[in-house]
């Protein structure tokens, strides 16, 4: 009994083992932001947000290109590039997705890209690093990257 007993335990612990070195180490630093409001899926707009360290250089560490494009098809979309490690772009359609959708990671200085079809009127863009940051600053305007 004793033996089934341990045997059993030591499987469980393999399976433990297994399952959480399996769950993937992205994600260490987000930052979201987000439009709210029918007037703002009206026309054409793009904005990008560009990061910084909180450190006496201002160390840039990467942008967020997001905006709504009417071009082909109503599209919200997310364009993430990091200068110092591996980006994701995701996009949330509130009241329509329950979780974010994220486009492929990509290397430093490459833009990671995720566009969806517009659907509701209040929509997160994202960036997640593949690297931890702590404090961070950030500043906006409008852009026309995508454009």
């Amino acid at each position: 009994m004793k033996r089934k007993l341990i045997a059993l335990l030591m499987s469980v612990i393999t399976m433990i083992s297994i399952c959480t070195s399996a769950v993937p180490a992205f994600a260490n630093t987000a930052k979201n932001t987000y439009k709210k409001g029918a007037s703002y899926f009206t026309k054409e707009w793009e904005y990008t947000i560009t990061y910084q360290l909180n450190d006496k250089n201002k160390t840039n560490i990467g942008k967020l290109v997001f905006g709504y494009d009417t071009d082909w098809y109503n599209e919200d979309y997310a364009w993430s590039m990091g200068t110092e490690c591996n980006t994701k772009a995701a996009i949330r359609r509130m009241n329509v997705d329950t979780h974010f959708y994220y486009g492929s990671e990509k290397a430093k200085n490459k833009y990671s890209k995720y566009e969806v079809r517009h659907n509701g009127d209040y929509v997160f863009y994202a960036i997640v690093w593949s690297c931890t940051y702590g404090d961070t600053t950030s500043s906006s305007s409008p852009s026309s990257v995508k454009g």
